[in-house]
């Protein structure tokens, strides 16, 4: 069985420091292609919508009511963000990961553990695609 040690997690979330730069320019240039090919973007949703969705999505789980209502009050301008890294740096996060990944790799013939294990080990430390 695969059982991590998670102290190395933040590790994973200081990465995430200065993203959002970068995530500003991406942002922009999909903006771009999505003018050039016609494609107009769904409005911002809620909060209540955004934390179920970015949850299920990173976490592959739905937030517990508990955790909806306190992303639903907090009132911080970057809590999105916030709630993506604590999110991607969660043991959830390479859990759920590991399967999504493995199904994306191998298709057909996913299901190995010695390659999921493989592959949430190569999350939890941040290991980029060129590498694995």
């Amino acid at each position: 069985a695969f059982l991590p040690d998670w102290s190395a997690a933040q590790d994973v979330v200081d990465r995430f420091a200065g993203i959002e730069e970068p995530a500003r320019k991406v942002d922009a240039r999909i903006a771009e292609h999505w003018a050039e090919v016609g494609v107009v973007p769904a409005p911002e949703c809620d909060d209540l919508t955004f934390v179920r969705r970015v949850t299920l999505d990173l976490a592959g789980r739905l937030p517990t009511v508990s955790e909806a209502q306190k992303f639903a009050a907090d009132p911080s301008s970057d809590k999105r963000g916030r709630l993506i890294r604590e999110l991607a740096a969660s043991h959830e996060f390479v859990l759920a990961w590991g399967y999504v990944l493995d199904d994306m790799i191998q298709g057909e013939s996913a299901g190995n553990n010695e390659f999921i294990s493989y592959l949430r080990t190569s999350l939890k430390t941040g290991k980029g695609w060129d590498v694995m």
